[in-house]
């Protein structure tokens, strides 16, 4: 895992090309996050799947297929103004440069 700052936006991100997983802490009080746009701009995302947890109850919404939406910008995330939330996306893989 590596800091990823050029994908902050709306929360803080690390990722690791290697495993194809990306991490991003998203405060309680941003409603949503950008991450489609990091990812569909770096990432094949066919195969990836997203998963978000609470970072005070330490519970996960259920993993769920990664879909990309492009008609919409914000990915909009659980707990909003309850608690602090990392969205997890498993299975990415590196577009080549």
């Amino acid at each position: 895992m590596k800091p990823t700052p050029h994908f902050n936006a709306s929360g803080y991100s690390m990722t690791s090309d290697i495993d194809g997983l990306m991490l991003v802490y998203v405060p309680k009080e941003n409603n949503a996050t950008s991450t489609d746009y990091q990812i569909d701009k770096n990432y094949y995302w066919d195969q990836a799947s997203v998963q978000w947890f609470n970072t005070l109850t330490g519970a996960y919404t259920e993993e769920r297929k990664y879909s990309l939406n492009p008609n919409i910008f914000w990915v909009h995330r659980p707990w909003k103004m309850e608690a602090d939330a990392i969205i997890i996306i498993k299975g990415l893989r590196p577009k080549t440069k």
